[in-house]
């Protein structure tokens, strides 16, 4: 399963904040669900069928008071092999300022929450009832024998276990607390027997994490730093030393510069620790040989073009910047431009210019 911010775009041709939930068949039970959610309201409206998708238009709602657009894919309803995707669009659109919606607007916040959690309890109601096909017996069985069995490898005999890192930053548990943390959270382990490959920080966060122990943004911290420290364990902890910690120089490069265009934000600082966790997935992408290279070619005019446009990124960020005037403002354009200095030593390869790229725009997009 996978949740992706973006735009889609209206009937009439508008462009609007979306979120896409994407995934196979399953989908059909979150369409289900959320199709029952609006036909509570009293004010909805639902257009005629366009060519590929039904639009739901919901204008009244307790916690939000504008437009609602409700895109969802007709191929939900037909008959789907167990490869096909499709998706669901929720777009905000705000009837009052005739606007889209800022993707950090508290009332978008709200809705993306709302409709997150209610795509989570249906991906568990699947769960619940591909379990019911089992017999209690059987259930009860695998339950023990895949928590207890397989995963009880991951317990630990001390009073307390500390998980330290990179950044210096430290997680200290209790026996109990840590050894129910494996139980409670197989995705920690199970992700490579079930898909072959770890899910990525975000999936595994939002696709794992209902219940109150993670659902704060400390809470949120601590849940990428857990994935980083037990798929560290799965890459190789010292194999990996240099490579992890150039990522994490990297990544953390990059939200320190956003971070300085920003002037701070409680953002850049969570993103401080959660960088463990991409930095961690990343390692796992990393290609282990040579043969697992297939762009062999010289990035210098492409590192030179990235590297360049963060320093026009700088320069424009400038002009409208009225926190700082004068020499302060040269000073600090020149604090910056080091910043990129240090990145453009960093970025020695593709993998690393790659990797540089996907972190930037997946999380540092401001209009």
């Amino acid at each position: 399963m996978e949740i992706r911010e973006g735009f889609s775009t209206l009937a009439d041709g508008r462009k609007v904040n979306s979120l896409c939930f994407e995934t196979k068949k399953d989908l059909k039970d979150f369409y289900k669900k959320i199709e029952k959610e609006f036909k509570k309201e009293k004010k909805i409206v639902i257009p005629s069928s366009i060519e590929s998708a039904n639009e739901f238009i919901i204008v009244n709602k307790d916690w939000y008071k504008d437009t609602i657009y409700l895109i969802i894919d007709e191929l939900n309803c037909k008959n789907l092999d167990n490869e096909t995707f499709i998706s669901v669009f929720l777009s905000f659109y705000d009837k009052n300022s005739n606007d889209i919606l800022n993707p950090k607007d508290e009332k978008y916040l709200k809705i993306k929450k709302y409709f997150n959690n209610v795509y989570i309890e249906t991906a568990k109601d699947i769960q619940v009832e591909n379990n019911k096909k089992t017999s209690a017996s059987e259930t009860t069985k695998k339950t023990k024998t895949t928590t207890k069995d397989v995963n009880s490898k991951y317990y630990t005999t001390k009073d307390t276990i500390l998980i330290t890192n990179e950044i210096g930053e430290t997680l200290e548990f209790s026996k109990q607390e840590f050894n129910n943390l494996i139980d409670n959270h197989p995705e920690f382990f199970n992700a490579y027997k079930e898909y072959g490959y770890p899910q990525d920080p975000d999936q595994a966060y939002h696709c794992n994490t209902s219940s109150i122990e993670f659902s704060s943004e400390v809470g949120q911290d601590n849940y990428y730093i857990l994935y980083a420290y037990f798929l560290k364990q799965k890459n190789g902890v010292k194999e990996y030393a240099k490579q992890r910690e150039k990522l994490i120089d990297i990544y953390s490069i990059i939200n320190s510069l956003f971070g300085h265009f920003e002037y701070g934000g409680t953002y850049f600082g969570h993103q401080c620790k959660r960088i463990l966790g991409y930095a961690e997935y990343s390692i796992y992408l990393l290609p282990k040989t040579k043969d697992d290279i297939s762009k062999t070619y010289d990035i210098t005019k492409q590192k030179e073009l990235y590297i360049k446009s963060l320093r026009q990124l700088i320069d424009d960020e400038s002009k409208i910047d009225n926190e700082t005037l004068g020499k302060e403002k040269i000073e600090r354009t020149k604090e910056l431009n080091k910043i990129i200095d240090d990145l453009d030593k960093l970025i020695t390869d593709n993998f690393y210019l790659r990797r540089a790229q996907e972190f930037h725009f997946e999380h540092y997009e401001y209009y």
